[in-house]
């Protein structure tokens, strides 16, 4: 009896198809951006065929336009879309960022510059010795990180390990 049970149940699990679902996301953890999923894709040796540095440095970075496509249906899916992400859907939300600064369209074909500060936020181990940058120069018509998300990256760094300070004894 207890052998049938446990079959009948092992049963009901497998007719379950998980496969449709969404990524299940750890509990508490924010969504993936899309600006945060490029600059991965960036540094993902596997996907330099669909996206690649044009002046790492500055931020700029272009789509291979062969495989833009490609790129946009990897992001689909790891956002758990269920129809197919496309090129041109992917490119409204680029457009959003445009309009926030995090993102800007460079002049030229596919081409598009991360925001300093983003970029910064996004290679935090670029910040060492400069904590105090997001909140240091200001400039009219741009748009800054309060103290407070200062305070947030310079956290997520101390907790991530990436400040790595040796405190030395006079």
């Amino acid at each position: 009896m207890q052998h049938d049970m446990q079959n009948g149940e092992e049963d009901h699990l497998n007719d379950t198809d998980h496969s449709s679902r969404a990524p299940q996301k750890y509990a508490g953890k924010k969504k993936l951006r899309l600006y945060e999923y490029l600059h991965e894709a960036l540094n993902d040796p596997d996907m330099t065929n669909c996206i690649q540095w044009v002046d790492e440095a500055s931020g700029i970075f272009q789509f291979v336009s062969k495989y833009k496509e490609r790129l946009a249906e990897n992001w689909g899916k790891r956002k758990g879309n269920r129809k197919i992400m496309t090129y041109q859907k992917m490119a409204r939300a680029l457009r959003n960022y445009g309009r926030t600064g995090e993102i800007v369209k460079v002049r030229r074909k596919l081409t598009y510059q991360f925001n300093e500060l983003v970029l910064q936020r996004l290679s935090p181990a670029t910040v060492l010795g400069k904590e105090a940058i997001c909140c240091q120069y200001v400039q009219p018509g741009m748009e800054y990180w309060s103290s407070h998300q200062c305070w947030e990256l310079n956290k997520y760094a101390n907790h991530n390990n990436v400040y790595h300070f040796s405190h030395q004894h006079s």
